[in-house]
């Protein structure tokens, strides 16, 4: 399997409005590789969400690099923690925002975002706005936003942890359908050790900040996975001793 980025070496410390410096990330270097589903997992403030945005590059590092190498930056899409969907466009228009710089026909745009608010679920919803839809619909359409360009690699950010846990659960089960069909690499960050161990190829937890990484753990079992078997719960613990401040 090929590798599609490489991060090297990444440092970063912000500084406060009073002159002060917080050291988020020291050293981090990793390696994700194509069409795998990375699961970064950390205690609050290890820099998880920092370290992503570097990744993704909506951020840049003080020091370290990144290394795309089999596919460049604008064939990634992001889904954030909040829904961060406009609120004067529709369903229908807010997915179609990522498709709008692609010289791309009307009857394309049409097309492409039709196919992905059905795959979601949402074709019934076109022509609503994000006022009249519940917590997880608006999710849903953060995530038919990203994915209606096709990328290659699919960032995100804590992206059920504002939903109710049956629909976290429901919208986690087609992110893996989509993924296994489509084949993009993810990169998600979480807080929640569950999720990680249900969705992950591989898990790298972060210490507590400035964020190293502690260990990468390759998870190793057969999808769809059984949240209550014993191999399961082993690692629960050994991740949630990892994650511990």
């Amino acid at each position: 399997m090929s590798t599609a980025i490489t991060v090297k070496n990444i440092s970063k410390t912000f500084r406060e409005d009073d002159g002060t410096t917080t050291a988020a990330l020291r050293n981090i270097s990793l390696s994700i590789k194509t069409g795998e589903f990375f699961v970064i997992l950390g205690p609050s403030g290890s820099g998880k969400s920092t370290l992503l945005r570097i990744m993704s590059e909506l951020e840049t590092s003080d020091k370290g690099s990144v290394t795309w190498n089999s596919v460049h930056p604008n064939g990634c899409a992001f889904v954030f923690q909040q829904f961060a969907l406009l609120p004067w466009l529709t369903v229908f228009e807010n997915v179609s925002l990522g498709l709008l710089s692609m010289s791309l026909s009307n009857a394309e745009i049409t097309k492409r975002v039709t196919n992905r608010l059905r795959l979601l679920g949402l074709q019934k919803f076109a022509k609503h706005y994000p006022r009249e839809l519940s917590g997880g619909m608006k999710q849903r359409v953060g995530f038919a936003r990203a994915l209606v360009i096709n990328p290659k690699v699919l960032f995100l950010d804590e992206p059920f942890s504002e939903l109710d846990t049956f629909t976290a659960e429901a919208l986690r089960k087609e992110l893996l359908e989509l993924w296994k069909k489509e084949k993009f690499t993810v990169i998600m960050v979480t807080h929640n050790v569950d999720e990680a161990i249900e969705l992950a190829d591989r898990v790298t937890v972060l210490t507590t900040r400035p964020g190293t990484v502690e260990a990468i753990l390759p998870i190793g079992l057969n999808r769809p996975r059984s949240m209550r078997s014993p191999e399961v719960f082993d690692l629960h613990d050994k991740i949630t001793n990892l994650v511990k401040p």
